[in-house]
């Protein structure tokens, strides 16, 4: 889907197929719900942190690429340029793995003075993965329901999507769970080439 143009012709393969879903899935999507849900369990019990209005993270955005995202996604999908769609969802997954990269929220861990700005730091994360899932939704249905499931965020229906993925959103306490590896062999993963040989 990334990389046929809806209307015409484009080449297929098995192994560029396997690659952008290696790629794109489970080393940059599921490295990001899996490294967020496990710290926030790790360092909150699993529950949203609260946000601190007087800490570093809150004021700021410190991931750009969700501002807007809704707006130029909602675009490029009634345009059918699902593949450009896709890539605004994954701008949005880079900043947030590069972000965890940043702020090293297991160093802030080991510093009590810095409990608000490691609180942020994973709200940060968990809100990301929200918008994320909603916004992959279309595209891959069944992998998105079972990310989404990991932060338990309320369904969004399309009518609601807007409101549901700007940033910042009216965020409730919910409670993180362990994260699986549902990317690597879920129901959304693409076809085993055909064994040419047999």
């Amino acid at each position: 889907m990334t990389d046929v143009t809806p209307g015409t012709d484009g080449a297929i393969s098995f192994g560029r197929m396997e690659q952008v879903y290696n790629a794109d899935l489970a080393n940059s999507w599921g490295n990001l719900i899996s490294r967020s849900t496990n710290m926030c369990i790790k360092y909150f019990e699993g529950a949203t942190p609260e946000r601190a209005a007087d800490a570093a993270g809150y004021a700021e955005n410190p991931l750009a690429a969700a501002e807007g995202i809704f707006e130029r996604y909602a675009s490029k999908m009634e345009a059918f340029a699902y593949g450009d769609a896709a890539k605004e969802i994954m701008d949005l997954i880079h900043a947030a793995n590069h972000y965890i990269e940043d702020s090293e929220p297991w160093t802030l861990a080991k510093d009590p003075a810095k409990a608000g700005e490691l609180a942020n730091v994973i709200w940060n994360l968990l809100e990301a993965i929200r918008i994320s899932a909603h916004l992959l939704m279309p595209l891959m249905p069944s992998t998105s329901a079972a990310a989404a499931a990991r932060v338990r965020p309320r369904p969004t229906t399309w009518a609601h999507l807007a409101s549901g993925a700007s940033w910042p959103p009216v965020c409730r306490s919910r409670r993180a769970r362990p994260s699986s590896p549902v990317w690597v062999n879920g129901p959304d993963r693409p076809p085993e080439a055909p064994d040419l040989a047999a």
